[in-house]
């Protein structure tokens, strides 16, 4: 089919650190900045930055709850690159992370210290027909209107939206 183009990336399982999420999801191709509470959490993150920077992040399915195990966590998750770690004075740390792709969720490792999981890519299939270009553009012209409305979004986030 004409304007379909296959994303190709290493498919193999990658076992990293797993930061799970109540309050937020990170997502491909997006920069999110969080605010990370649990020591657990930070021990994930700090795995991350000692290795090779990478950390899964998942949402969990009961945002009420403050407790969670491994079934409380979603299959599908983003694989991250943390960007930088700033420790605060309460305890709390606020983390930089780029997301990078879709995972999905083969198995939790360990939950102590930290959680950790094998994860495997999710192959995404990308369609370029002339209407979904024409969706792009009509978006891309709205947020460029909010851009120029709103006193916290800067011409920096237009160009990387472009």
């Amino acid at each position: 089919m004409p304007g379909k183009r296959k994303q190709t990336k290493n498919t193999e399982p990658l076992e990293l650190p797993l930061l799970a999420r109540r309050d937020s999801v990170v997502f491909p191709r997006l920069v999110s900045q969080i605010l990370v509470m649990r020591p657990q959490s930070q021990r994930a993150i700090e795995e991350a930055l000692g290795g090779d920077r990478r950390i899964v992040i998942v949402a969990r399915r009961n945002s009420r709850q403050r407790e969670f195990g491994t079934k409380d966590l979603y299959s599908m998750g983003t694989l991250a690159t943390v960007g930088r770690l700033l420790k605060l004075p309460d305890g709390s740390a606020t983390v930089w992370l780029q997301g990078e792709e879709r995972v999905r969720l083969l198995e939790v490792l360990q939950t102590d210290p930290f959680f950790t999981t094998k994860v495997e890519p999710v192959e995404e299939v990308a369609v370029r027909t002339l209407q979904v270009q024409a969706l792009m553009r009509a978006v891309l012209a709205l947020f460029e209107k909010a851009v120029d409305l709103s006193p916290n979004l800067s011409d920096d986030m237009y160009i990387a939206a472009m």
